[in-house]
């Protein structure tokens, strides 16, 4: 990589490659004080009458980022939820924290990015949200996206 390419990397273009479950790992890292966790798909496995077959075990990767850090950039994603880009994934009485972003491509349509957590303070979810060749901001589609999802879940396990 030149050094041109590593500075157009270092603000999220360029040759930059990352998944939406990459992003979506960076940002529980965040609101896990700097924690990753491993993904997983399936939490357990039950019979029909109930019984649990197996668990999930939940594992860290690891410490990503120091404490002081992923506090800073959580204060930043809230702040861009309560009056920055990313103000339309907010949830009314649910502190949410949130990135937007607007990724240039090889063609002229722009791919718009979200990722967030709710709530802020002791997430219980994440989302990555990537509409891909939209030609829109992040903030104007993926972030409303986002914030639906994470409504969503919050009300269907009955935190909100």
């Amino acid at each position: 990589m030149y050094n041109m390419d590593a500075a157009m990397v270092g603000i999220g273009q360029g040759k930059l490659l990352v998944t939406p479950l990459q992003m979506a790992m960076v940002g529980s890292a965040v609101a896990n004080d700097g924690i990753m966790m491993k993904p997983y798909l399936v939490d357990s496995v039950e019979r029909a009458n109930g019984t649990v077959i197996s668990e999930t075990q939940i594992k860290s990767l690891g410490k990503v980022l120091d404490y002081d850090t992923a506090g800073f950039l959580k204060e930043l994603m809230v702040g861009s939820v309560e009056a920055g880009t990313s103000v339309r994934a907010s949830i009314r009485g649910i502190q949410v924290a949130g990135k937007t972003g607007t990724a240039e491509n090889e063609t002229n349509k722009t791919h718009s990015w979200f990722v967030g957590f709710a709530p802020a303070e002791r997430a219980e979810i994440c989302v990555a949200v990537i509409l891909e060749y939209d030609g829109t901001t992040g903030g104007s589609t993926a972030a409303p996206i986002g914030g639906n999802v994470m409504k969503k879940y919050l009300e269907t396990v009955g935190k909100n």
